[in-house]
């Protein structure tokens, strides 16, 4: 399966699990966007950009 340019919101608060998630999809190709917590989702969710949902 190809997941290049899919876009993925990284919420994770450990500092250490998060950047290798993040090297783990972006060897995938994808976009990520990180946040350190969950209020932070809240507010960079699909609200946030709208063309993140369905491409």
């Amino acid at each position: 399966m190809n997941l290049a340019g899919v876009k993925v919101l990284l919420a994770e608060d450990n500092e250490l699990n998060r950047e290798i998630a993040k090297v783990l999809l972006e060897d995938e190709k994808m976009i990520v966007t990180e946040v350190c917590n969950d209020c932070q989702c809240f507010h960079r969710g699909p609200s946030a950009d709208q063309g993140s949902r369905n491409e």
